[in-house]
């Protein structure tokens, strides 16, 4: 992601669920890809027990997942799902 912003082929403040349309539900709908690199869209958890090597299962409880706080609001640090998001 990061070189295609560097190469101006896509915008920074662009919604995620304009290439991820199924993560745009529960109030995730205008979470941004400046909110995802800057761990602030609120999905540093996931609600779901699923094992992070089920990288399918992983997807689906994102794209379910409502944030745990309004996106854009408050930071923390999304160790758990940064690399799926």
């Amino acid at each position: 992601m990061l070189h295609a912003l560097q190469e101006n082929k896509i915008k920074i403040e662009r919604r995620v669920s304009d290439f991820w349309p199924e993560f745009g539900q529960n109030g995730k709908e205008n979470v941004t890809l400046t909110q995802l690199l800057s761990h602030s869209a609120g999905l540093c958890a996931l609600d779901e027990g699923v094992e992070v090597t089920h990288y399918d299962a992983v997807i689906r409880a994102l794209e379910k997942q409502t944030p745990l706080w309004p996106p854009g609001s408050a930071h923390g640090y999304h160790a758990r799902t940064f690399g799926f998001l």
